[in-house]
């Protein structure tokens, strides 16, 4: 599918042949300096949203294959427009999915790729994994010995939850229909095969050296749940077999760098 880049976000023409770091190097009046801030924030927010815009392409790469990069930066503009500005270019798509599905004019959207909440789920939680900070090991020993005296007045547990841990749920084959679009994007010949099925949920986590996709059970999902809420912990223990599979996947981590 051949794809014209998207378009640089629109400036007024009063404003697109300025360059607001030249606007306060000739005197003027108050009046008019006044003026020129103006005309250089108004530069400075549009670039600012053209930039987050390029970052929401960027992390949903097949979303933007299946709805075209004309459509797909438009609702990004919009929701660029609505939402808190983001602390990071890699923190942009947080939340995205979940503002797309509350919004009315999405639904025909929605009905057309009923599996396109959890790509674009699948992919944040592939970009939040990258893009993970790093983290220090846990120590085995001082997990167990927690877990033995769980009701003890510690004021903290010896982990957390890896930054990048996300679960994704779904009632398709979303890792094969991720893995097709990434094939169509390198343009290989490929059949896109959409079909419902059981519920199932993925655990997508970084590791010291590339990204983890491991299929889970609820059972692990209400453990990793708890584990991010260290003070549930003490209400209601973490197993000692998730905690040995959550040290060993790197899924619990002491403390980060």
């Amino acid at each position: 599918m051949n794809q014209q880049p998207p378009q640089p976000f629109p400036l007024p023409a009063r404003l697109a042949s300025r360059d607001p770091l030249q606007y306060f190097n000739q005197p003027s009046d108050s009046n008019n300096q006044a003026s020129s801030l103006e005309q250089a924030l108004a530069i400075y927010h549009n670039n600012r949203k053209g930039v987050q815009i390029q970052a929401l392409l960027k992390t949903f790469p097949c979303a933007v294959y299946l709805l075209s990069e004309s459509l797909f930066a438009t609702i990004a503009m919009q929701f660029i427009e609505q939402r808190p500005v983001a602390k990071s270019l890699e923190q942009v798509g947080v939340g995205f999915c979940r503002w797309l599905a509350l919004q009315p004019q999405a639904k025909p959207i929605l009905q057309d790729y009923p599996f396109i909440v959890a790509l674009i789920n699948w992919e944040c939680a592939w970009h939040q994994a990258y893009f993970a900070p790093r983290w220090n090991p846990v120590c085995p020993e001082q997990c167990l010995q927690q877990l033995s005296d769980i009701s003890s007045a510690k004021l903290s547990l010896p982990w957390q939850l890896n930054q990048g841990v996300s679960v994704v749920t779904s009632y398709y084959a979303i890792d094969e229909i991720w893995s097709t679009i990434r094939r169509l994007l390198n343009g290989k010949q490929t059949q896109l095969d959409i079909a419902k099925q059981d519920k199932q949920l993925w655990l997508i986590s970084p590791t010291k050296d590339s990204i983890a996709v491991i299929p889970i059970v609820h059972q692990q999902l209400s453990q990793l749940q708890l584990s991010r809420k260290p003070w549930l912990s003490r209400l209601q223990p973490l197993s000692a077999d998730f905690v040995a599979q959550a040290i060993a996947q790197q899924w619990l981590v002491n403390d980060y760098s």
